[in-house]
């Protein structure tokens, strides 16, 4: 694989930052000591300016907040990363411009700019709350000019209107909807965010004002996984997209539900069938998308 696409890989990867705590201090321990320190979080929560940062995988800079998201920067190694592969290999397989891509909990949006410099055809959706995010995605957004990219600041839940929102202000990366106060960084950082009100938007209620109905859809949004699934009932049973997504606690129950409408259901990491170890997965109908079918047998899933 190429080098590019190994680098894009740990950039993907350390954007998942809700992960075993053993493997965020591996791989990030010198911020992880560093955000314990309450001097920090109030330098980090008042001085964290947007700024543009090169990444070898995207031909324009992206724009981050270096102390948010400085883990991500520091990042020397990098490694094969198999979802991220499966995902530009599906992008590639896509047949026509008449398709879509919806970014679910887009953060600062690299699966976003992946697609852009993969597909910059496709019809492009990021879905973040987060107004810190935002703004680096929106500076992206700028410089890029993707001629079909829609930001949608508002969160992806089971229906339409407001809900509680948890920000994270140290990184940026475990903002959620407010289903509890146990959060990442209340459990190791003993840092606790305001709660916020946010706009909330179900993807079938998105649907109706949409031209294009997306292809793939990529879903990281910190436990809230059942609620975007139970807005987007519609989506999954008319069209059928496939779904990338993140579950650290409702893997079991998002796979016996997507089952249920004649999803095939894998673990995107290790291209295997779903285990206990499944964080990441992917899920497809073979039947209504043989073209994308046929790419992830060719990648080595078990089809």
């Amino acid at each position: 694989m190429p080098r590019a696409i190994r680098v894009g890989s740990f950039v993907h990867d350390e954007l998942s930052r809700i992960v075993r705590l053993s493997e965020v201090i591996r791989r990030a321990h010198p911020l992880h000591r560093l955000r314990r320190s309450h001097l920090f979080q109030t330098i980090s929560r008042r001085f964290d300016p947007v700024i543009p940062w090169r990444v070898p995988i995207f031909k324009h800079p992206i724009y981050v907040r270096p102390l948010a998201h400085g883990s991500l920067m520091a990042g020397a190694t990098a490694f094969e990363n198999s979802t991220y592969e499966t995902f530009v290999a599906l992008l590639r397989a896509l047949p026509g411009q008449a398709e879509a891509f919806w970014d679910v909990g887009a953060n600062i949006g690299h699966f976003t700019w992946l697609c852009g410099s993969t597909r910059p055809d496709l019809d492009i959706v990021s879905f973040e709350p987060d107004r810190k995010n935002l703004a680096c995605l929106r500076r992206t957004s700028q410089r890029w000019r993707l001629p079909r990219h829609t930001i949608v600041p508002r969160a992806v839940a089971e229906k339409t209107g407001h809900a509680a929102f948890l920000p994270d202000p140290l990184s940026g990366a475990t903002g959620a909807l407010a289903s509890s106060e146990k959060t990442f960084n209340a459990l190791h950082y003993k840092f606790s965010a305001e709660r916020i009100e946010v706009e909330t938007v179900s993807l079938d209620d998105f649907l109706r004002n949409r031209q294009l109905p997306p292809a793939l859809v990529k879903i990281d949004v910190e436990g809230a996984e059942l609620r975007v699934l139970e807005g987007a009932r519609r989506l999954i049973a008319e069209r059928r997209p496939v779904l990338f997504f993140e579950s650290f606690e409702h893997g079991n129950e998002i796979v016996a539900l997507l089952q249920k409408d004649g999803y095939q259901c894998f673990d995107s990491d290790r291209r295997d069938n779903i285990s206990k170890e499944t964080l990441n997965f992917v899920a497809l109908t073979p039947d209504r998308r043989p073209v994308l079918a046929e790419t992830m047998r060719r990648l080595g899933h078990p089809l």
